[in-house]
C-alpha cells in the first residue's frame, strides 16, 4: 500500500483490534482485525469536530480556513489534487470519497500481486499466502488469507482492514474521560445512508 505516495504519507501505525491481540479468543486465531490508522496533513487544533446526539457514534469533520492560521500543511499542497476532493464547498469531510480512495489504493495493491487464476499470491518471510478478491463489508476491506502449504491448506484466515482517520488533542462532549488515556480518537468512515458524506 504504502506504493501509493498519499497513503505513504498519511499513514500512522496500525492498531490491532481483534480479541486475538487482546487475549480473549477461543480456539485457533483465524479473524484479525487491522485499523489502519492514518493522520491528514492539516493543522488539527483548528478542526471543528462536531457531533450531535441524534446519531450517536457519528460525527463530522470541518477544516476551516484562517487567514491568520495556517490550516493545511505542506504535505496537503502536496497531494492537493486528491485531498481537495474529499472536502465539500463547506469545507466538510466527505467519508465517500476517502472511502473510494481507499478502495483504488487497494486495487492497485492487488494489481501487484501475483495473480494465479481468480486468486492471488504473496510471500512474506520465504512463506507463500493465497489472498482472495477482497470484499467491502461495512467500513472494512475484507480479506480471505489461506497458506499456499497444503499441510496448513484449512487454516483460512480472515482479515479486516479498517481505514481510520488518526485525530489528536481531541474532546467530545457528552462521552467520558478515562484520566489515564490520551484525547486522540480515531475516526471510522463508516457507511450511513445520509446523501452528502459528511457523517463518519
Amino acid at each position: 500500500m504504502q506504493e501509493d505516495a498519499l497513503f505513504k504519507d498519511t499513514y500512522r501505525n496500525i492498531n490491532y483490534a481483534c480479541s486475538f491481540f487482546k487475549g480473549t479468543k477461543v480456539g485457533k486465531p483465524d479473524e484479525y482485525d487491522l485499523d489502519l490508522r492514518m493522520r491528514l496533513p492539516l493543522n488539527y487544533p483548528t478542526l471543528k469536530v462536531k457531533q450531535n446526539h441524534e446519531n450517536y457514534g457519528y460525527v463530522k469533520v470541518k477544516v476551516e480556513d484562517d487567514s491568520k492560521v495556517i490550516v493545511r500543511l505542506p504535505k496537503w499542497k502536496t497531494h492537493s489534487k486528491i485531498l481537495n476532493e474529499w472536502l465539500d464547498n463547506k469545507g466538510y469531510l466527505d467519508k465517500n470519497k476517502f472511502r473510494q480512495w481507499m478502495e483504488k489504493v487497494m486495487s492497485k495493491t492487488y494489481d501487484r500481486l501475483i495473480k494465479v487464476d481468480k486468486d492471488y499470491e504473496l510471500t512474506v518471510e520465504d512463506k507463500t499466502y493465497v489472498l482472495k478478491q477482497y470484499k467491502k463489508s461495512g467500513p472494512a476491506f475484507t480479506i480471505y488469507v489461506q497458506p499456499k502449504d497444503e499441510s496448513e491448506a484449512d487454516h483460512i484466515m480472515n482479515v479486516d482492514l479498517v481505514p481510520c482517520l488518526e485525530f489528536e488533542d481531541i474532546t467530545l462532549d457528552g462521552y467520558k474521560q478515562i484520566s489515564y488515556m490520551t484525547n486522540n480518537i480515531i475516526i471510522v468512515a463508516k457507511p450511513s445512508n445520509e446523501p452528502d458524506g459528511h457523517r463518519l
